[in-house]
């Protein structure tokens, strides 16, 4: 098992991919040029 906090970091960082992903293909779908945001 990993320690909380290096799961729940996976976690997040999971998420951001997944979101990031789910923005770049409705943008595809819309018309609008998908750009990568770097935090």
């Amino acid at each position: 098992m990993l320690p909380v906090k290096e799961a729940t970091t996976l976690h997040l960082f999971f998420f951001v991919v997944v979101v990031t992903l789910a923005l770049c293909s409705w943008s595809s779908a819309t018309g609008t040029k998908c750009t990568s945001v770097s935090s």
